[in-house]
């Protein structure tokens, strides 16, 4: 093979490295985090509202993780809930507050609609307002009105 060849493929190679370390910067770096939520929902010391002992388990454990910043395993934790408990509000809520740390803002809009509809069924006017809240925190996020800090990813 001639020198111009390895001076052409060096050079591919050397373009599809850069291209494809920026790509994974951006998702696992610092500019793949938003806190827009640094809390999850407040429970105001109540148990969990879930007949499932797990499901609650894994509320405490996604709580606990969403507050010291693992968002990914935020989310895990709450959606293993919510698969336990499909009627349970506040796994559907706080994964929604995780995913919109993570920068998936279409994501945690459709967990914050569930939210409010599971909300409105069990009377729950407090936790509809809450959601409203985070629906017009995500709007304004969206729209550039507020700028989340960046902080490492979990």
């Amino acid at each position: 093979m001639n020198a111009s060849f390895w001076i052409w493929f060096l050079f591919v190679a050397l373009v599809a490295g850069v291209g494809l370390g920026s790509m994974l910067r951006a998702y696992f770096g610092q500019g793949s985090v938003a806190v827009v939520f640094p809390e999850p929902v407040a429970m105001e010391g109540q148990p969990v509202p879930t007949l499932n002992p797990e499901a609650a388990i894994q509320v405490e454990q996604g709580s606990e993780a969403l507050r010291s910043g693992h968002y990914r395993k935020a989310v895990s934790c709450f959606s293993r809930a919510a698969q336990l408990d499909r009627e349970l509000a506040v796994a559907y809520h706080n994964r929604g507050r995780a995913v919109a740390n993570l920068r998936r803002l279409n994501e945690a809009t459709a967990d914050f609609l569930q939210a409010g509809e599971l909300y409105l069924q069990q009377n729950d006017t407090l936790g509809y307002a809450q959601v409203k809240q985070d629906l017009e925190m995500l709007r304004a996020t969206r729209t550039g009105e507020t700028t989340g800090t960046a902080v490492k990813p979990s």
